[in-house]
C-alpha cells in the first residue's frame, strides 16, 4: 500500500491496476487474511543473473520447493531499459526466457488452496476475496512483441542482410534474445581469416547448417568485395551434396569420378625446373595415400619426369612449359613398358587412376581446375575406396594450390578482404588423418589469395594429427553435439584455462539439440545458436 503511490507516480502500471485494491484498502490494512498457494507449485522465487560468458541460456530449479531463476547476464539490459507495462502487455516472457511448462500461469487451469486459516477468522472476509479451492483460473496470454533498445524480441533476418552491402551468411539466431548471428568472411576486423571447422556428430543438423551456409554463400556473392563471384569446390564423401534440392538452389555442377576435365600433372607457376617440383609433389601424394616405398616413390617420379620429356616439356625450359602435359594414362603406358613389371602396391595405385579413366585422357578436353571451379563445384566421391578418395582430393587440393599461387592477390577495400574460391572437405576426418601437405599449405597461405576453408567433421579430435594441428589455423567454428569431447579440446577451441567453464563448455556441447550449436569466433566469442539449416533456407523461398 505504501508503494502504490510511487508506482501510480511513474506510471508503472495501467491507470486501474490498483483500482479494486484501493477500494479494500481499510480491510487489507486490518490484516485478516491467510496467504493462498497454487497446488503443485513452487512457494518462492529466487532469480539471479549470471555474469559467465559460458552461461547461455535460463536455467530453472527447483530447490525445497523454492524455484531458482538463473538468467544470462545480457538479458539485464532488456529487462530495466523496457518499461513494465510493455514487459507485461506486449512481450510474452515464457519465450523470452524459455520458461518451462509447469511454471506457467498463462492459459492453464490451477486449483488454489488457503493456509494456516486455523487461526484467522474469515467471518469479516468480503465475499469476493474467498477463496474457491475449485476455482478455475486462466490469466490471457500477452502478445509478443520486439523489446525496443533490450534485444529481447525477435528481428527480422532478411532485411538485415537486404540492407547491408558486404558478404555476410546468417548462421544462425541467438537463442537469448533471437538476434541473427552473421559470419563474415570478408571482413578482417571481425575474422582473421575466411576458414571454418563444423563440427558434430551424425544426426546434430550438421550438414544442413554447411548446406545452408554454402548456399548462401552462392547466393550473397555479389556482395563480395568488388561484386567478384565466388567459386566453391565441395568434395563430397557421402553424396550429401547432389541432391536435386541442393543442386537447384545453387545451380551446382557435380562430376563422378570419371575424366575428370583437369590434369594433376599440369604445370603453372614459374618456379625454377617447376616439372621436377610437380613430379615430386605428385609421387608424394601417390606415397602417401597408397603407403608407397621410397623406391617405389622415386620411380614414379622418373616415370612422371620422362613422361614430361617424351611431352617435349624440359624442366630448365619454362618456354616448354605451356605445352600439353602428359596424363595419368601415359604414365601407366610407361610403367608397363617397363622390362619388368611387379604388381606392388605402385601397380595397384596406377592402374586403378588409369583403368577407371578417373581424370580425363583428351587434352582438348581438360581445362584450368581454377577455370573448373566457377560457381559450386561437386566432386562425388562415393562409391570408391578410402584410398582413392583420399587419392583424388589430395592430388585436386595439390593442383588448386599450385593455381592459387598463380592466381593474383585479392583486392582490399578497407577492412574486406575479396575472397575468390572456397573449398569443402566433407567427412574431412578421412582426409587430415593422412598428412597431405597440400591441405596444410592452403590453411596457412590462402588467406593471401583469397581462399577459405571449410572442413566439416564428426569429431574435435579429428583436427589434431601426429604432424599437424588444422584447427590452429581455423578461427571460426560451429560446434554441434559431440558427446566426446575433453577438457584438452575445450581449452584448446575455447581458449578457456578454468576447469569450471570447460566443464560447463563440455556439459552444453553435449546436451545440443539438433540444429543448435555453438557458435566461436576467435576463441573467445561463443554464441550459442539455432542453426539456419537448409530446408529453413528452401522454406523462405
Amino acid at each position: 500500500l505504501m508503494q502504490v503511490d510511487k508506482y501510480k507516480l511513474y506510471n508503472l502500471y495501467d491507470d486501474d491496476y490498483f483500482t479494486d485494491f484501493i477500494n479494500q484498502r481499510e480491510w487489507w490494512l486490518q490484516g485478516d487474511y491467510s496467504i493462498a498457494e497454487i497446488n503443485n507449485y513452487p512457494e518462492g522465487f529466487l532469480v539471479s543473473h549470471v555474469e559467465n560468458d559460458t552461461f547461455f541460456e535460463a536455467d530453472f530449479v527447483e530447490v525445497d520447493n523454492i524455484l531458482k531463476i538463473q538468467l544470462p547476464i545480457s538479458y539485464l539490459k532488456g529487462f530495466v531499459s523496457t518499461p513494465l507495462q510493455k514487459l507485461m502487455h506486449e512481450v510474452c516472457p515464457e519465450e523470452l526466457c524459455h520458461i518451462p511448462e509447469q511454471y506457467l500461469l498463462t492459459e492453464t487451469t490451477n486449483k488454489i488452496k488457503l493456509v494456516d486459516t486455523s487461526e484467522q477468522s474469515t467471518s469479516e472476509i468480503p465475499s469476493e476475496k474467498l477463496v474457491d479451492n475449485n476455482t478455475e483460473y486462466s490469466i490471457e496470454k500477452p502478445k509478443y512483441a520486439e523489446v525496443a533498445d533490450g534485444n529481447l524480441g525477435s528481428a527480422s533476418t532478411l532485411e538485415v542482410q537486404a540492407a547491408t552491402d558486404t558478404l555476410k551468411v546468417l548462421i544462425g539466431h541467438n537463442v537469448q534474445n533471437e538476434q541473427p548471428v552473421l559470419w563474415e568472411p570478408t571482413n578482417t576486423n571481425k575474422f582473421l581469416n575466411a576458414h571454418m571447422g563444423i563440427v558434430g556428430v551424425s544426426g546434430t543438423g550438421k550438414t544442413q547448417c554447411t548446406k545452408s551456409i554454402l548456399t548462401q554463400l552462392y547466393r550473397n556473392q555479389r556482395h563480395n568485395v568488388d561484386g567478384k563471384p565466388i567459386g566453391i569446390l565441395i568434395f563430397d564423401y557421402k553424396s550429401d551434396y547432389i541432391d536435386a534440392k541442393f543442386i537447384n538452389s545453387t545451380n551446382a555442377k557435380k562430376f563422378k569420378l570419371f575424366k575428370l576435365p583437369y590434369n594433376p600433372l599440369s604445370l603453372f607457376g614459374d618456379t625454377p625446373m617447376l616439372p621436377i617440383h610437380t613430379a615430386a609433389g605428385f609421387s608424394e601424394t601417390m606415397s602417401k595415400a597408397y603407403g608407397l616405398g621410397k623406391k617405389q616413390q622415386l620411380k614414379l617420379e622418373n616415370l612422371i619426369l620422362e613422361a614430361y620429356e617424351l611431352a617435349g616439356i624440359k624442366p630448365e625450359d619454362p618456354s616448354t612449359w605451356k605445352r600439353p602435359a602428359p596424363t595419368i594414362e601415359n604414365i601407366w603406358d610407361l610403367f608397363l613398358a617397363q622390362e619388368k613389371v611387379e604388381e606392388d602396391s605402385l601397380y595397384a595405385a596406377l592402374s586403378k587412376l588409369a583403368r577407371f579413366k578417373i581424370f580425363e585422357t583428351d587434352p582438348e578436353k581438360m581445362m584450368s581446375l581454377y577455370e573448373l571451379i566457377d560457381g559450386i563445384t561437386v566432386i562425388e566421391l562415393a562409391g570408391y575406396s578410402g584410398e582413392i578418395q583420399n587419392l583424388i582430393v589430395a592430388l585436386t587440393l595439390d593442383l588448386f594450390y599450385s593455381q592459387m599461387q598463380k592466381s593474383g592477390k585479392p583486392k582490399i577495400d578497407g577492412d574486406f578482404r575479396q575472397i575468390s574460391k572456397f573449398v569443402l572437405v566433407d567427412e574431412a576426418d578421412k582426409f587430415m588423418k593422412q598428412e597431405f601437405v597440400s591441405l596444410r599449405k592452403i590453411l596457412n597461405e590462402s588467406r593471401e589469395y583469397g581462399v577459405g576453408v571449410l572442413l566439416s567433421t564428426q569429431e574435435i579430435t579429428h583436427f589434431k594429427t601426429s604432424d599437424n594441428d588444422y584447427s590452429s589455423s581455423i578461427r571460426s567454428w560451429v560446434v554441434h553435439e559431440v558427446p566426446d569431447i575433453s577438457n584438452k579440446d575445450i581449452k584448446a577451441l575455447f581458449n578457456k584455462d578454468d576447469k569450471s567453464s570447460q566443464d560447463q563448455l563440455m556439459k552444453v556441447i553435449r546436451e545440443l539439440r539438433k540444429h543448435h550449436s555453438l557458435f566461436v569466433v576467435g576463441g573467445s566469442s561463443i554464441t550459442k545458436i539455432k542453426d539456419k539449416a537448409f530446408w529453413e533456407l528452401l522454406k523462405d523461398d
